[in-house]
């Protein structure tokens, strides 16, 4: 009943660009599989919003990665919260098993 009340409802991505979230969270959300496409951008030329805006607008002309879709691909197949231990009992290489939890160290 409360979702019916929103009359406009926005994304994640679009809270983010109109309070001014850093581009980090912007790419945060991209990593894990927002979809670039869905919010609608209305671009002001006084936003302070330029560096979110133009990441949103790349990552809307350049696909993602194989990997990366293959990272987003197995996340959304294991069926836990928290995925960490479910990624760490893949049988798998301990370099994919980092990325499939977006660490870049093979040491974590």
């Amino acid at each position: 009943k409360m979702l019916a009340r929103i009359k406009q409802p926005k994304t994640v991505v679009e809270v983010c660009l109109r309070y001014g979230c850093g581009v980090e969270y912007i790419q945060l959300l991209i990593d894990f599989g927002a979809d670039v496409y869905l919010p609608t951008l209305i671009i002001d030329k006084t936003t302070k919003q330029n560096e979110a805006l133009v990441l949103l607008l790349k990552e809307r002309v350049c696909p993602k990665t194989l990997m990366s879709q293959a990272r987003l691909a197995i996340r959304r197949h294991i069926p836990f919260a928290d995925k960490d231990p479910a990624i760490d009992s893949l049988d798998i290489p301990l370099i994919l098993r980092n990325y499939l939890k977006h660490r870049y160290s093979e040491l974590e």
